[in-house]
């Protein structure tokens, strides 16, 4: 009697082979609205239709009508806005509005991002994103709460300092009183038993005109606490008035907190005399 290997024996048998499964088709969407983006194309084509008026240059009118259709591009939300103002900026560097290379007396396609303002902004922006994110902006303003929040006009104080700290580094007022300050707010004032409706003025209402009035306050206190500010000294920097932060803060931190403080005392009183 012959005996045999199993294993030997199984490894002569031949593996049946597996099937592959079919892969999934892939579909390449448009990531924009196409019908949206025919309203810009025929506002700028239009506006290119009409005879350049006299006293303009042709190429003045070609980037106003850019310049336009641009804007009704954003306002349509066809793409983010980012990616609109590339592709403007491209369009304009193609079709000579914006040369890529400039010659004498022209502007640059790319000359806006040698703007070392455009830089700080851009800078403040993603330090910005970073506090919200990582939470910093949250503890900043919940320290000082709990350090100054035991009375009402505590709490508000509280808010001030934390926006004055926040604000050299947040170049949006938005950013700040809606994403870090407003939301603090609504929890103090609902642990305040302040809801809308009847019960608003026992901490609600108060905490959010105050806060409204410190972010606008604080924004005019630094340079980088609104992305505006550098855009202002830029063309101040033109007409040969030449601003840094530190003269910016130097001439607003005065009057700046002489407002704060008037600002929270004023609604303080009101709130007491029930206005």
């Amino acid at each position: 009697m012959t005996t045999h290997d199993n294993n030997s024996t199984a490894s002569t048998i031949p593996e049946k082979p597996t099937k592959t499964p079919p892969l999934a088709p892939v579909r390449v969407k448009i990531f924009f609205d196409w019908k949206r983006a025919l309203i810009p194309v025929i506002i700028g084509l239009g506006m290119l239709l009409i005879p350049t008026p006299g006293g303009l240059e042709p190429r003045a009118w070609h980037m106003l009508a850019l310049f336009v259709a641009t804007i009704v591009a954003i306002i349509a939300k066809v793409m983010p806005m980012g990616a609109v103002c590339l592709v403007a900026l491209t369009i304009s560097g193609l079709f000579g509005l914006t040369p890529v290379v400039p010659g004498k007396g022209d502007v640059g396609m790319l000359s806006g991002f040698a703007n070392s303002t455009i830089w700080l902004i851009g800078i403040a922006m993603l330090l910005s994103r970073a506090v919200i994110k990582t939470g910093l902006g949250r503890r900043v303003a919940l320290f000082f709460i709990s350090v100054f929040g035991k009375k009402m006009i505590g709490v508000a104080y509280g808010f001030a300092l934390a926006d004055l700290v926040l604000g050299p580094g947040i170049p949006s007022a938005s950013a700040r009183g809606g994403g870090i300050m407003y939301p603090i707010m609504q929890s103090v004032a609902t642990a305040y038993g302040s809801e809308p409706g009847p019960t608003a003025r026992k901490a609600g209402s108060f905490l959010a005109i105050a806060i409204s009035q410190i972010d606008t306050i604080v924004c005019a206190m630094f340079l980088t606490a609104m992305a505006g500010n550098p855009i202002m000294a830029s063309l101040a920097g033109d007409l040969g008035v030449h601003m840094s932060w530190t003269s910016w803060f130097v001439g607003a931190i005065v009057p700046g907190l002489v407002a704060l403080g008037g600002v929270i005392a004023s609604k303080q009183h009101s709130r007491s005399a029930g206005v």
